[in-house]
């Protein structure tokens, strides 16, 4: 078998006159099995890449310059079948694989469909074979254990953000307890609206994805909104314009509302008592002339700087010394769930604006 050269890009998966095949990169822990293959590491050091090697859920080949088989763990031996030490590469491609008429994906020859890479080194290559079944489930493992490290990231600061209207409902409902104040019932409500809104956002955290059950429009979505944020505006009121009242959002209207929500409250409290928060919906289009829905919450507070602005978003990352950042953290996630976008726009004395899109096949018009 021709050798392939060493500067050849790695992942090209031609061997002599077989067909090119569609591959994935080979992972780390195949590329430092052949590092191993060193004198200078140490024999507990070959044992443990060996052992890595048999764990992993694909098929592993060292082919020398001879385009021998020399090496191979026992996940290509179930997959490829027989010995395969000391047999050609170049044999077991023609006996081994196949492609079909109307499918430019490599195959089994039992059907199977599969990746393969090829790393070139002097010493000879490394061949990696992967199912496709195989690369789901990898994939699907990874996307779980991102999910599981988002809602680890935010947890930290969940306990903080929950603690906070916790403490609120209990201080007003003794208020009102006691005085029998109606407005004190009020501000109840407020404090448990908001612990709702925020423990229904981590569970569609947790969940990975959103029923976009509801069809309404921007003008049924802002009337419900301005229903539910009356308790949040005793000390600011809010001005609402829409002017595309028309277009029609695909979305789970609870949390989409609570998203506004949240951003009226964070606008409510980083302004001076009597300023005006904004609510505004538009059209907008974009650079390729297609519309889009945007909702804009702006405040007039003091600002933020442009070096914080720009992580705004993140988890733990927050402009107020009692805040967690959790809020926007959940906001950016839910509207990127429904296809949409969130920017912040801030300068310090003149107030933040937080802009939702959503692109004109998510805003059904």
């Amino acid at each position: 078998m021709d050798r392939i050269p060493a500067q050849r890009r790695r992942g090209d998966v031609t061997v002599g006159a077989a067909p090119t095949f569609s591959t994935i990169s080979a992972s780390t822990a195949v590329e430092q099995a052949h590092a191993s293959r060193a004198p200078s590491r140490r024999p507990a050091m070959l044992s443990a890449w060996s052992e890595l090697l048999e764990a992993l859920p694909v098929a592993v080949l060292w082919i020398d310059r001879r385009g021998t088989v020399r090496q191979r763990n026992s996940q290509a031996q179930r997959l490829l079948g027989g010995e395969l030490l000391g047999e050609s590469w170049r044999k077991l491609v023609a006996q081994r694989f196949c492609t079909g008429a109307t499918d430019a994906r490599l195959t089994l020859a039992d059907g199977t469909p599969v990746a393969v890479t090829i790393n070139p080194y002097e010493e000879g290559q490394l061949v990696v074979v992967t199912p496709y079944g195989v690369t789901q489930t990898l994939l699907d493992i990874e996307a779980r254990h991102t999910r599981l490290a988002e809602i680890g990231k935010l947890a930290a600061g969940l306990a903080h953000q929950l603690r906070t209207p916790i403490a609120a409902a209990q201080v007003y409902l003794d208020l009102a307890r006691d005085t029998g104040n109606p407005e004190y019932f009020e501000q109840t409500q407020v404090a448990l609206d908001s612990l709702t809104r925020h423990t229904e956002s981590l569970l569609t955290l947790a969940r990975g994805e959103i029923q976009r059950d509801a069809n309404i429009s921007t003008a049924e979505l802002l009337e419900f909104i301005t229903r539910q944020a009356h308790a949040l505006l005793s000390r600011n009121p809010l001005e609402v314009s829409n002017s595309w009242p028309e277009a029609r959002l695909q979305c789970n209207h609870h949390l989409l509302a609570g998203v506004v929500l949240n951003l009226i409250e964070n606008a409510v409290q980083a302004s001076p008592q009597g300023a005006p928060i904004e609510l505004r919906c538009y059209r907008v289009s974009a650079d390729d002339g297609a519309d889009r829905v945007e909702i804009v919450v702006r405040d007039s507070g003091c600002g933020i700087a442009s070096p914080l602005c720009a992580q705004l978003g993140e988890a733990l990352i927050t402009a107020r010394p009692d805040g967690t950042g959790l809020g926007l953290a959940m906001a950016r996630l839910i509207t990127e769930r429904h296809g949409g976008s969130l920017r912040i726009d801030s300068q310090p004395g003149r107030g933040t604006a937080v802009f939702l899109q959503f692109s004109v096949r998510e805003a059904l018009i």
